[in-house]
């Protein structure tokens, strides 16, 4: 490689680096800060989802008990009632 084109592909370099805009540790942190933010609100909506979706699900479950025993007293009592 000739002189003049180590020196211009040096200069070329310099150039980009200059423009360049690098990340510094401060700049990594305060994304880290803002995911971190981000997932932990992300955490806790999905916690109240769940939550309304169980305490949902226990009530549809204490109706459907309260059916089958209803269920099940009659079936009891018809066949109480034919062997008696």
């Amino acid at each position: 490689m000739q002189e003049n084109q180590a020196e211009a592909i040096a200069e070329a370099f310099r150039a980009a680096q200059i423009e360049a805009d690098p990340v510094t540790k401060t700049d990594l942190s305060a994304n880290d800060t803002d995911l971190r933010h981000a997932l932990q609100e992300t955490e806790q909506r999905f916690k109240a989802q769940i939550d309304l979706l169980r305490s949902d699900l226990t009530g549809k479950f204490t109706l459907l008990q309260w059916m089958l025993g209803l269920l099940l007293a009659g079936v009891a009592s018809l066949v109480i009632k034919s062997f008696f």
